[in-house]
């Protein structure tokens, strides 16, 4: 395997760095007994070394103590399934989807029997249990719902780096930006937050759009930040669509990428200023609260061991040498706007969508 640090321009990013008053050792300290005495992760996991608890304080400097040590315990959980569909006991073959629905089962009904021993397993059914008991009816039945679609998410990533064909760009971004956040965010934000959201405040579609939109920006700059972990585990990034479209290098993608990222987010910021408009506070907050997880995912990404350390070279089947993460700068001013046409043509809808005209 060879690759080098990837070299990425500044991303338009208009907001501050922010942090959980509650620091990653403090975090961890709190949570990691927990999962091990549940059997989700054994003491010296490679993961007890990643710290993924700090993802939740980057991402969700304001909420409650406890919702924030749920969503570090939920976080540690999703990447435990991901390894084992990357790299552990369900890589390929139709053992991998019978075990998704069973993670599915028991996301949705925790107090039944289980149908694994699996450790996946096991972290969901306590996880979804617990955070019964800190939830009104709608909020719980909302986080399941996400953990679902985050499971069929995970099913398409995997389905796209192991199959023998590229993906489109669109179908790229879309699908990272869906296992990255979106599929997470309508159903977590209300349950993190501690406020209610009618459907018809959530079906709103400049809701819905304004959430999909901060999931492709935080999809888009998880591809830059674990850009070695995707080449050790052979994942399809949207830099190789890049690549292979242009027949370029690494750093000219990175290039390529950072311009239409920075164009999404431009189009975030237009749902932002649409939903304070028009939007009641919940909506407001819901749209508003992807700003935090767009800076805290890059954030997290230049200080994490995840996806620069403890890989596996798929080259030799040894371990690979750990690596530096890329160096992650900010910008007040973006690489391309709402005034140029769209990078991507499928994109065209998102202008629409916010009332805008598609540039020529």
């Amino acid at each position: 395997m060879t690759i080098k640090t990837l070299a990425v321009p500044p991303l338009y990013t208009p907001f501050p760095t922010a942090h959980h008053r509650l620091d990653s050792a403090s975090i961890d300290a709190l949570v990691l007994p927990e999962l091990v005495a549940i059997g989700l992760l054994e003491p010296d996991h490679p993961l007890t070394r990643s710290r993924t608890g700090d993802w939740a304080a980057f991402c969700f400097p304001t909420v409650p103590d406890d919702r924030l040590l749920m969503l570090a315990a939920m976080s540690y959980w999703s990447f435990v399934w991901d390894d084992a569909t990357t790299r552990g006991p369900l890589v390929a073959g139709p053992r991998k989807a019978a075990e998704a629905g069973r993670v599915v089962q028991s996301i949705l009904y925790p107090e039944e029997p289980a149908l694994s021993d699996a450790p996946w397993i096991r972290g969901v059914r306590h996880l979804m249990t617990k955070t019964r008991a800190m939830s009104s009816p709608t909020q719980w039945q909302r986080v399941a719902d996400c953990l679902v679609s985050y499971i069929v998410s995970d099913l398409w990533c995997h389905g796209l780096s192991y199959g023998k064909e590229l993906p489109s760009l669109y179908e790229a971004m879309l699908m990272r930006g869906e296992n990255s956040m979106r599929s997470w965010a309508l159903g977590l934000l209300p349950w993190i937050y501690d406020f209610e959201l009618s459907p018809s405040e959530m079906n709103d579609p400049i809701v819905l759009v304004g959430i999909r939109l901060g999931g492709v920006v935080v999809g888009l700059d998880n591809e830059l930040s674990s850009r070695y972990h995707e080449v050790a585990e052979k994942h399809v990034n949207a830099l190789d669509v890049l690549r292979h479209q242009h027949q370029c290098d690494d750093d000219e993608a990175a290039i390529r990428l950072v311009r239409i990222r920075d164009q999404v987010m431009c189009l975030y910021l237009r749902a932002v200023d649409l939903i304070r408009d028009q939007g009641t506070p919940a909506q407001i907050q819901t749209v508003e609260a992807m700003a935090p997880i767009i800076r805290g995912t890059t954030d997290w990404g230049m200080e994490t061991m995840r996806y620069t350390h403890d890989l596996t070279d798929p080259d030799t089947g040894k371990a690979a040498p750990p690596m530096a993460a890329p160096a992650i700068t900010y910008s007040t001013t973006p690489m391309a706007g709402l005034d140029d046409p769209p990078l991507v043509a499928e994109m065209a809808w998102m202008w629409q969508s916010l009332h805008l005209k598609v540039p020529a």
